[in-house]
């Protein structure tokens, strides 16, 4: 008798344990999922600030094409530029790395981008030179936000053809505001070579990269950021 009694004790034990099991699973499953719905904008937005202190690894593909006069071969650039934060105190150091996978349908003789690399170069396909640039940036900054760092571009470049073969070095900036449903904002570098073959070009590049966004519910948005480069 004590051990039926005890055998159906059991059971309805843990016919209540998978009960409320069940219930605080459906519970999460229904609260992350409303949370994260009411967040895709924020998270969209803070992606979106190139000093915020989130971790993220953004993919970004560029397609060019009209390699010279008389070429209409495309080619690639495939930026991985993983995003790791770190604050000391009030102040924020976003450490930002850009590695390029380049695929070059072919090069024309004499650019100067090119200069040291022979003529009549085949397509190429590799790994290109990786940035990294560490912002400065204020933990709590309000209306305009604001970081600025030094910019190190390393030879890395698997083939001549894809890399500038220098050690090169200077200062970053970015400046940005948020307006919802807005982010707007400038990025820029200034890099000169201090290192390399003699052989290949010196660097003296300036990079500026204008952003606007305009954020969607959801988590979508519009965005336009032309690169433009001085060298």
């Amino acid at each position: 008798m004590w051990s039926r009694l005890d055998d159906r004790h059991r059971a309805r034990s843990r016919n209540s344990a998978l009960t409320g099991l069940l219930a605080l699973l459906v519970t999460m499953w229904r609260g992350p999922g409303a949370v994260a719905q009411q967040s895709d904008a924020d998270l969209a937005a803070a992606a979106q600030n190139p000093v915020a202190a989130t971790y993220s690894l953004p993919f970004q593909n560029n397609v060019f094409g009209g390699a010279g006069p008389g070429h209409n071969a495309v080619g690639n650039v495939l930026n991985i530029q993983p995003v790791l934060p770190f604050t000391f105190g009030d102040w924020n150091v976003i450490s930002r790395t850009i590695a390029p996978l380049i695929y070059v349908p072919g090069l024309v003789p004499g650019l100067p981008d090119n200069a040291g690399v022979p003529a009549g170069t085949n397509s190429v396909f590799g790994l290109g030179d990786i940035n990294q640039t560490f912002y400065i940036s204020p933990a709590a900054s309000k209306g305009l936000i604001w970081g600025i760092g030094p910019s190190i571009t390393l030879p890395t470049a698997t083939s001549t053809e894809i890399g500038s073969g220098k050690l090169s070095m200077g200062p970053g900036a970015v400046a940005l505001v948020m307006p919802k449903p807005w982010v707007i904002g400038i990025l820029g570098r200034q890099l000169w070579s201090v290192a390399g073959p003699s052989s290949r070009k010196d660097v003296n590049q300036l990079l500026l990269q204008p952003f606007v966004n305009y954020n969607l519910p959801g988590g979508w948005y519009f965005v336009s950021s032309p690169i433009l480069t001085a060298d």
